[in-house]
């Protein structure tokens, strides 16, 4: 989805980041080589804890389904910029 958003802003004449920041959830293997900035995730690890959610639930053991935090990986490329005052009041591009 992030590599279509900015082949779509290069197709209409959008700087990234300097008009649109774009953030990529996964890491891709086309990711890194277009500059894409991306959140990496665990999604072996996080079937595991939905799955053990599941059974436990399945058990009726109560309160088997809660929130968990996921450990994620924020790498970093040039697909994010500084933001502007105009982000901070409102003010569209």
């Amino acid at each position: 989805m992030a590599l279509g958003v900015l082949m779509e802003a290069q197709r209409r004449g959008i700087q990234v980041p300097q008009d649109l920041s774009v953030i990529g959830i996964d890491d891709h293997e086309f990711a890194a080589p277009a500059g894409l900035t991306r959140v990496r995730q665990d999604p072996v690890a996080q079937g595991r804890v939905a799955a053990g959610m599941l059974l436990r639930q399945l058990d009726g053991v109560e309160g088997a389904v809660h929130s968990v935090a996921a450990p994620f990986e924020l790498l970093l490329s040039r697909t994010v910029g500084q933001g502007d005052e105009r982000a901070e009041t409102g003010n569209k591009l």
